[in-house]
């Protein structure tokens, strides 16, 4: 949150452009906190070794969604750092 409270404070952006910056940043720190609950809650009902075998395939599935089903056009830098990753 320090650093990027000084980049925010640091940079030219106006103040509608910080204040995304901002919403960006809460958006993403409630994402990634809410994941981890989930991570730890599934131990509840599923298996440790199931929970994170689901947790580390599922951006490879997500990817693979939106290259066969959505149709979408994936880089090949992203397809190798997903596969490298992962």
């Amino acid at each position: 949150m320090c650093l990027t409270s000084s980049l925010i404070r640091s940079s030219s952006f106006g103040p509608p452009a910080r204040k995304n910056l901002l919403l960006y940043f809460l958006l993403i720190a409630s994402g990634s906190i809410l994941l981890t609950i989930g991570l730890l809650l599934s131990v509840k009902y599923i298996d440790v070794s199931l929970a994170i075998i689901v947790f580390c395939t599922y951006p490879i599935i997500v990817l693979i969604v939106s290259i066969f089903i959505n149709k979408e056009k994936i880089p090949l830098s992203i397809k190798i750092v997903f596969f490298t990753t992962f």
